[in-house]
């Protein structure tokens, strides 16, 4: 029984089920963000039917990301985060015949007058060359 109670001392969290809870969180949200995904690529839906689910997902969204952050707090190894690879790694990571794409969206809400329309881009990286586009609505 001490050592349960030393356990308890040193991670309460552990004992409480707070890992636990925020993988449920965690799970819950993703498999709601893929339906929701799912849902706004039907090409059935007007601008109407598009809008509460597009603010359903950047909530959905919102709690997905305090959850993992609640996990990450949680882990031993918590600290200063990784550094990212530089341009060089990851071109260097590629094959002669791959390229890495990543499309960005930058949410309405925190949109500036001065980038209206150019608020959705795609990066493109190979080896020996990399660049961005924006991308057409």
């Amino acid at each position: 029984n001490t050592a349960a109670q030393g356990s308890a001392a040193v991670r309460p969290c552990l004992v409480l089920g707070g890992p636990r809870t925020l993988w449920m969180a965690t799970a819950a949200a993703l498999g709601r963000l893929a339906a929701l995904q799912q849902r706004l690529l039907q090409g059935s839906l007007d601008a109407a039917g598009r809008a509460p689910l597009m603010s359903e997902l950047l909530a959905v969204e919102a709690q997905e990301e305090a959850a993992r952050d609640g996990l990450a707090r949680l882990s031993p190894h918590a600290g200063a985060p990784p550094q990212p690879p530089t341009l060089a790694d990851l071109q260097a990571a590629l094959g002669e015949d791959e390229a890495l794409l990543t499309f960005q969206f930058l949410p309405r809400a925190a949109l500036d007058p001065a980038l209206a329309g150019r608020d959705s881009w795609v990066l493109v990286i190979a080896r020996g060359v990399a660049g961005r586009s924006a991308c057409a609505k």
